[in-house]
């Protein structure tokens, strides 16, 4: 397999590495009214780590580089508006 950056690998990445900052930094504030931000932390770092499992799943079934990218740029899209709808409401 060769290795190749993709969109959603990058998105996936740099998801985990911010949110996994984001928690060490804002601990106490995360850990109030009964640790439900931890919670919400750790299933962002989830969805990161699903990203990747996508990306690599999608790199082992499909051949096209442009294909893949397009994918993943849907799929990131997705988490961005859906992030959006949870902060705006």
């Amino acid at each position: 397999m060769k290795k190749q950056i993709t969109v959603l690998n990058a998105f996936s990445f740099l998801s985990i590495i911010f949110w996994s900052i984001y928690m060490l930094i804002r601990w106490d504030e995360l850990n109030r009214f009964e640790g439900w931000g931890v919670l919400g932390g750790q299933l962002l770092i989830g969805l990161g780590i699903i990203g990747l499992i996508i990306d690599f799943v999608l790199r082992m079934s499909l051949k096209s580089k442009k294909v893949i990218n397009v994918i993943g740029l849907i799929l990131v899209l997705i988490y961005h508006l859906f992030w959006v709808y949870i902060i705006t409401y």
